[in-house]
Parts: structure tokens; sequence; C-alpha cells
């Protein structure tokens, strides 16, 4: 067999391991259950494996640059030596095996979907996968199906929780808008608003008032990028405007007579949940105690759980395994040197895909345009939830994130 057919069928093995990958996580809980934890090591290991080999065979062992290398190798580099540091080695290495899968996703998407085909393939893919989801959760809304694992009368399909489901649909209301933009086809135009509706609507039936918000600061900011970095000025003014009146309408449901009246026992759903803030509030109270007792190096990659209980205050009866923060989070285990890492990676990215924006007209514009708004959305539902820990959103924001950077060209990343 020849080396072009050979290491043809291994990048084929590698994209189709993350297609895979993406679309079928979800399926398993969102990823939490120990199933489809190992489902995700093992697609990691084939689709790294499968990439190496075909670069090894080809003779080119080289990465597309994107200007993020650095910070993500510093970061691994600092994770990995705290993690030997740390008394909880075990919660390291697991924390270090799950960032790995992250690191594998998004090192894939750049390297190998900066091609149309596959891009569109992809993001295809994921779109008709969260739509099937959306779907299916409002078949178990409307009593139809049955979801015997979470109890709320909110929608959450095939997650756990409502708002771990509300943080893929954050992702993939941009993503599917983006489409509609690229797209000249009036058909499949059609098509895709008729996706991105049920996506809408079954966001909406979540319930998640941090997967609203997020959602909607996000489309605000994309109204923007397309009125003053793409001159799209109607489509911007549109898209702001819908984003403000999506805020005025979440106003009005959250006040509680209107909420009631308007949506019955819905209302009230909507309502009863802003109680948790409180409790998010306790949590955040105590990261921020180990966060000061360890500023420079964190207790330790994924020791969260296992540090918080000695500061747990009188009367809190809540399990500590997440701070329902994520930056908070990261801050406390790999103290301000993991965070200082993260937060030059997070500004470099979105600097970079603003300059890709305003730069670039390549046929996928669209398409990146809306994976950056999905990736911002996913950020800003995690400052209030745990979505970086919930593998399969965790996953889709960083192939996101690598779809936005493989249209970055080598001048901008030099800039």
């Amino acid at each position: 067999m020849s080396r072009v057919p050979l290491t043809g069928t291994l990048k084929g093995l590698a994209r189709w391991g993350l297609i895979l990958l993406v679309a079928g996580l979800p399926l398993f809980l969102g990823g939490v259950t120990p199933a489809g934890v190992l489902f995700a090591r093992i697609l990691a290991l084939v689709i790294a494996g499968s990439w190496i080999a075909a670069m090894v065979i080809e003779g080119k062992l080289k990465l597309r640059r994107t200007g993020l290398e650095v910070p993500l190798g510093l970061f691994f580099l600092l994770a990995v030596g705290l993690s030997f540091k740390s008394v909880y080695r075990q919660a390291g290495f697991t924390a270090l095996a799950e960032w790995s899968i992250y690191a594998v996703a998004f090192l894939a998407a750049v390297n190998l979907f900066g091609k149309s085909a596959w891009l569109r393939r992809l993001a295809i893919v994921v779109i008709a996968v969260g739509t099937g989801l959306s779907g299916l959760g409002l078949l178990q809304y409307a009593g139809v199906l049955g979801h015997a694992w979470w109890s709320s009368p909110a929608l959450s399909a095939s997650y756990v929780n409502k708002n771990h489901f509300a943080g893929l649909l954050v992702m993939l209301i941009p993503l599917t808008l983006g489409f509609c933009i690229a797209t000249e086809d009036f058909g499949k135009r059609l098509l895709f608003s008729y996706l991105l509706a049920l996506q809408g609507v079954a966001l909406f039936f979540s319930f998640s008032k941090a997967g609203w918000i997020s959602l909607m600061v996000s489309l605000g900011v994309l109204g923007l990028c397309l009125r003053y970095l793409a001159g799209g000025y109607r489509r911007g003014v549109m898209l702001f405007f819908t984003a403000a009146a999506m805020f005025s309408v979440l106003a009005i449901l959250l006040w509680q007579p209107m909420a009631d009246y308007l949506l019955g026992e819905a209302g009230r759903e909507i309502t009863r949940g802003w109680l948790g803030l409180a409790l998010r509030v306790k949590l955040w109270g105590i990261a921020g105690r180990i966060f000061f007792e360890h500023p420079y190096l964190g207790s330790g990659p994924g020791s969260f759980p296992l540090v918080a209980p000695g500061y747990r205050p009188a009367g809190l009866d809540h399990l500590l395994d997440y701070t329902h923060n994520d930056l908070l989070q990261l801050s406390v285990e790999l103290g301000g040197g993991g965070l200082l890492l993260a937060g030059y990676g997070v500004v470099t990215f979105f600097r970079r895909s603003l300059w890709y924006l305003q730069n670039q007209t390549d046929r996928n514009w669209g398409l990146r345009w809306g994976a950056m708004g999905g990736v911002l959305a996913l950020a800003l539902h995690s400052l209030v939830e745990f979505q970086f820990h919930i593998p399969a959103n965790a996953v889709l924001c960083f192939v996101l994130a690598g779809l936005v950077a493989s249209g970055w060209r080598a001048d901008e990343v030099s800039s």
C-alpha cells in the first residue's frame, strides 16, 4: 500500500473519530457516566494515534500554528508538575486525563478540519445530533417519553441536568445561525431556520436562566461583530435588537407574578431556580478561602472536592464537588499561575477570532462566526455552572474553538 492512501486512511480515521466523539458523548448523560468516560478516552487515543501515525508516515511532524501552543503547553506542564506535587495525585492524574481529551479535540479540529468539506460535515453532524436531542427533550417534556434520571419538570433530554443540556444548546444555536448566514440557498436557509427554532424552544423549556442570559449576550456580541467587523449592517442590527428583545421577555418572565400568570408551574420553575444563587455564593466563598491559602500554585488539579469539606460552613448541607464557577475552580486548583495561563489563552483566542472576522471573507466565515459565538456562550454560562466538567460540552466547546482557529492565517497568528 502506498503512503498516500495509507496516510489518507489514517487521517480519515482521526476525523471520523472526532465526529463520533462529539456526536456520541452527549448520549452518555453528557459524558459523565463511567461508560462515557471510557468512550471518550478510547476515541481520543484513536484520534491522536491515527493522526500521529499519518504524520510519521508523511515525515511531517508539524502542527498548524495558532498562537495558542505556548499557553496550552505551559498550562499542561504546570498541571503535570502540580499533580506530582499534590497530596491528591490520583485526582490530579484523573483531571489530566480529562484535559488531555480536550486538547486532542482542539488540536484535531485545528489541523484536520480546516478544509471546507470536513468543517461543514462536522458542523452538520453536531447540529443534527443537537436538534435530535432537542426533539427528544420536547417529547419528554410533553410526557410522551420518560426521563427517569431527572425529576424536574424542566427539559434536559439525554443529560442529567437541565443546565448541562442548556450548555449544549447555547453552543448549537449560534452555530446553526452561522449556517443560516453562510448559505445563500433559500431552501437550506429555511431548513436551518426550522432547526434553529426547535433548538430555541428546547432551550426555553430547559428553564436554564444562565443559559438564556449567556446566549443572549453571545447573540448581542455576534450582532455587533456583523455590524462593525463585517459591514453587515442590517443583519447585525437585527440580531442585536433580537437579543435585546429576548432580554426584555426574560425580565418579564422572571418577575414572579407575571411568570405564575403566564406559565403556571413552569413559571414557578423559572423563578424557583434563583434560590440556587445563594448556594453558589456559599460555594464561591469556600473557593475563595482555599484560593487565598494557596494563591500561587493552587491545591492541585482535581482537588477541590477533596479539599472543600474542610472549609464547609455550619448549616451547609450540600455535596461539595464543584464551585459552580469553572474559572474560580481553576484558580483554586491551579492557583494564580494556571489562571494567568488560561486567561492569556482565552484573550488570545477571542482577539485573533475578531481579527479573522474583520479581515477574512472565505465561504466558511459564517460557520466560524457562529462557532465563536458558541464558545463565548458556554464560557459565560460556566461562570455560574460547571460546564467544563461536563465532558460532552467541554469537548464540543474545544472543537468549536479549533474550527475557528483553523481559519486563522499565518500573518494574523504572527501579528
